[in-house]
């Protein structure tokens, strides 16, 4: 007698990605894409409390996709994803989505904005400290959520996974909420009242350019020779690194951006805010402009959504400048550089000389960030009455005869 013994053969369950979860927020009024994992060749089924649905088969590797239609502003909603087995998403809501993005100016939070006793904070900047606090623990609003994308690298492969919730503001998640963020967000609820959904994928400390993708380095000369001298210099230390499970460091390029970025994409947004550029002012202040536009322009191409609205905030005048510190030197390049880089379509900057702090690079004022990244969106994304959402830019000057005339963008009722 012969006795065969098969394989046990289990069937994997349909698993939406991490940003498809209880208490999330969608784009309202798009087609927007929903994904996930199931077994190869299964049929999945998306369908919403909205009266849309969509069905997909899964590839080779069990990856699916498909897009959804989404309602005007509302909620809250349900999603059902149907496979070999059923996934239930409560508490949707249908609003605006903003990527929120950068260095530790914007991963900071409410709760270490609050603080009154950093020894670094003076004493005329305590009442913005003190003004937060009140907001923290006392402010509520189910319609204003976070998603918080957790830290990772990735070297060589853009990643598909990540991990993260999504939380309502209330007095007891309002300490973990993005200080820049949070007030970005309340400007657009206050003035829109629709549901908005902020998306924060932050790291303290970093420069620009872990966060742009591979190919995009490929695109220009001088910065593939910067990206190849720093693969081979990161290759070389690895292996002690390794030796100390430290892995990858986040200042290498990509490397952010696959381990953070890629797995959020193509989740539909309606654009981007972006702080960052402190660490750029001591390591290659002079091609900040080259760098952040070639982050810009790639982040766009990977997501598919066209040029979406990428509005940024200019660094925060900070410390004494003395000559050959970054703050005599770079930091205002970078400044001129994030200038500069409003030549690109639908690109806004709001401008912050005038809320830094000289021993902190973390100013406590964060509800004027806020304020001013949102007067960019309210003004050229939802078309509301503002008159000016920026400083005086330079627009041409015109020279006759002893004289120069200056015309300026954004100078209101005048200088």
């Amino acid at each position: 007698m012969c006795v065969l013994t098969l394989p046990f053969i289990g069937m994997a369950d349909v698993k939406p990605a991490a940003l498809f979860a209880d208490g999330m927020v969608i784009q309202r009024e798009t087609q927007a894409p929903v994904w996930g994992t199931a077994d190869a060749s299964e049929t999945v089924t998306v369908s919403a409390s909205w009266g849309e649905s969509a069905a997909t088969t899964a590839d080779a590797s069990g990856k699916w996709m498909l897009k959804l239609k989404t309602p005007e502003a509302g909620g809250p909603y349900a999603l059902t994803i149907q496979g070999n087995n059923t996934v239930e998403i409560k508490d949707v809501l249908s609003g605006e989505v903003w990527f929120c993005s950068g260095q530790s100016n914007m991963a900071f939070n409410l709760k270490s904005l609050a603080k009154t006793n950093n020894h670094r904070t003076e004493k005329r900047y305590k009442p913005a400290a003190s003004y937060v606090k009140q907001e923290m623990t006392t402010a509520r609003d189910e319609m204003l959520r976070q998603f918080t994308v957790t830290g990772n690298t990735s070297p060589l492969e853009p990643l598909g996974r990540l991990s993260g919730q999504w939380m309502s503001s209330s007095p007891q998640t309002n300490p973990d909420f993005s200080g820049t963020a949070y007030f970005f967000g309340r400007e657009l609820r206050k003035d829109l009242d629709v549901p908005v959904g902020l998306i924060l994928c932050a790291w303290g400390a970093t420069r620009v350019e872990p966060w742009i993708p591979a190919e995009a380095y490929q695109q220009d000369e001088e910065m593939a020779v910067y990206y190849q001298n720093n693969m081979m210099l990161e290759e070389e230390e690895r292996a002690e690194r390794e030796a100390t499970r430290r892995g990858w460091r986040p200042t290498v390029p990509s490397t952010i951006f696959n381990g953070m970025v890629n797995p959020v994409i193509p989740y539909a947004i309606k654009g981007t805010i972006w702080y960052q550029g402190e660490a750029n002012s001591s390591h290659n202040p002079q091609m900040y402009e080259r760098n952040l536009r070639a982050l810009i322009s790639s982040w766009r191409e990977h997501w598919g959504q066209g040029d979406f609205p990428f509005y940024f905030a200019q660094l925060a005048n900070y410390a004494r400048p003395a000559p050959g510190t970054p703050a005599f030197d770079g930091w205002p390049t970078v400044c001129d550089q994030q200038r500069r880089t409003l030549g690109l379509k639908n690109t806004g900057m709001a401008v912050l000389r005038d809320i830094g702090e000289a021993r902190d690079v973390h100013p406590h004022n964060k509800m004027d960030v806020g304020k001013r990244l949102a007067l960019w969106a309210l003004k050229h994304d939802y078309k509301q009455k503002v008159s000016v959402c920026s400083g005086p830019l330079y627009q041409s000057h015109n020279i006759k005869g002893d004289k120069v005339i200056i015309t300026f963008d954004s100078a209101g009722s005048g200088l």
